[in-house]
């Protein structure tokens, strides 16, 4: 019989750790003991559980492109699959006998021939890779929580700020930029005058040789992001709400209060024509009250 080679990652990193050639090696000895022909051999590198699963589709393309029946020949069910859509997806190429599945590790073959019992045994496999995709998510978010109660933030490290590993726990931490977070303190403070708009001092910004992520150009979008963000004064903002965090802060919180209040009153300024308040004389000539720069 024909046959197709499907081994599977979910990262680049898991490639990168040979996980893939340890699949094609056994995958390969599977098939010889089978006397079945290699017709091709796909490396997949995506989610099983995220997206359309494009590299997936192409594999089971190529198997119906074949005007015999094709063996998927596969290390193990969760390496296929860990949701029912793709049991759903096949079974009319099951039935019609286009192609027929096997599982190494699991040593069973799903054909147009399958009793009740091995399609229970397929089942069976596919909802305990789910259920430990759940499990690990549940994992997931709850260390998340932990650490956020912590104060430790779970992300990158905001521009001004570092990841970096501690030399006594070897867990990363943050830490201050040395170059970057004085220019960053000069944004807030420049800001903080009340007379600069932020595309004003996100050009003084570039002048002083600040750059966003990986020497990228500094926005005036990034700008407003970085005058909003608590972080900078000792908090963290996950999913709407702000906690105390434990990371050193880089400006007093009166200071970010400050330009918080002079970013939500900015377009409140009042326009004058003359010495008086515009539009309190009739007889004045219409004024166009510019739009602020932001």
């Amino acid at each position: 019989m024909n046959a197709i080679i499907l081994a599977r990652v979910s990262t680049k990193e898991q490639e990168e750790g040979h996980s893939i050639d340890a699949q094609v090696a056994r995958l390969h000895e599977y098939c010889q003991r089978k006397q079945h022909k290699v017709l091709k051999v796909c490396r997949v590198i995506e989610s099983s559980t995220q997206g359309e699963r494009k590299e997936f589709q192409k594999v089971i393309n190529f198997a119906n492109a074949q005007k015999e029946t094709v063996a998927i020949v596969i290390d193990a069910v969760d390496r296929f699959q860990r949701r029912f859509k793709e049991t759903v997806d096949l079974d009319g190429q099951l039935r019609s006998g286009k192609i027929e599945l096997h599982f190494n590790r699991e040593n069973l073959i799903i054909n147009r021939n399958s009793t009740g019992t091995q399609h229970l045994m397929w089942n069976m496999s596919v909802l305990m890779s789910n259920s430990y995709i759940l499990n690990l998510s549940d994992n997931v978010k709850r260390s998340l929580n932990h650490k956020v109660k912590n104060g430790e933030w779970i992300g990158k490290a905001p521009l001004g700020y570092m990841n970096e590993p501690d030399p006594v726990t070897g867990k990363r931490k943050i830490v201050l930029e040395p170059e970057k977070s004085f220019q960053v303190r000069r944004v807030f403070e420049e800001y903080g005058t009340g007379g600069k708009s932020i595309r004003e001092v996100a050009a003084l910004a570039k002048k002083w040789g600040l750059t966003g992520y990986k020497g990228r150009p500094l926005t005036t979008s990034l700008v407003h992001a970085l005058i909003q963000n608590p972080f900078y004064y000792g908090a963290m903002r996950v999913k709407g709400e702000v906690f105390p965090a434990i990371h050193e802060p880089l400006i007093s919180q009166e200071l970010f209060d400050r330009c918080q209040e002079i970013r939500l009153g900015w377009k409140k300024k009042p326009f004058k024509y003359s010495d008086k308040p515009f539009g309190a004389s009739s007889n004045a000539p219409t004024v166009v009250a510019p739009s602020p720069a932001i």
